[in-house]
């Protein structure tokens, strides 16, 4: 069961650090994941490699942000960082105090955004909802069956 909610918990610290990538919470965030790694024993090297990574990870999003496709690329951020966050967990169970209280900070660090979302379909209604971010749709017509055929009649 621990190891069940460490998992969770590396994967919300993962999508939190991606989330504030190119956002003003960025900079709270940043710092705050370069002090966890600090305190759990990351050497000098470790904590200069880490920051080199942060920065070179917002700045992919940020780039991406210009191209409206931020949420790929945070998409494809997400895992490498719920690897990095596991395997600190891992190693070092006392972390998770410090990610923890950066998780905490992230929902008061100019992060306000507050959506309620209601969405009713009915019929043959289709929803989509999204909440800070993009959705990309495409679709097909429908494919004409034989009743569509039938009732055009024969083509001349």
């Amino acid at each position: 069961m621990l190891e069940a909610a460490l998992a969770a918990l590396a994967m919300t610290g993962a999508t939190t650090i991606v989330g504030a990538m190119a956002t003003t919470a960025w900079e709270n965030i940043r710092s705050g994941t370069h002090r966890m790694f600090r305190r759990a024993g990351a050497t000098e090297a470790e904590q200069t490699a880490l920051l080199t990574l942060l920065d070179a990870d917002a700045e992919l999003v940020d780039g991406a942000a210009a191209d409206e496709d931020s949420g790929a690329v945070r998409a494809d951020l997400a895992p490498s960082w719920n690897r990095r966050l596991t395997a600190l967990l891992r190693n070092h169970p006392e972390a998770a105090a410090d990610l923890r209280e950066l998780l905490a900070s992230a929902h008061g660090s100019g992060n306000s955004t507050s959506w309620v979302q209601n969405v009713t379909v009915s019929g043959h209604g289709h929803a989509y909802p999204v909440q800070g971010g993009n959705i990309v749709i495409h679709t097909a017509g429908p494919e004409p069956d034989a009743t569509d055929e039938q009732r055009e009649g024969p083509s001349s």
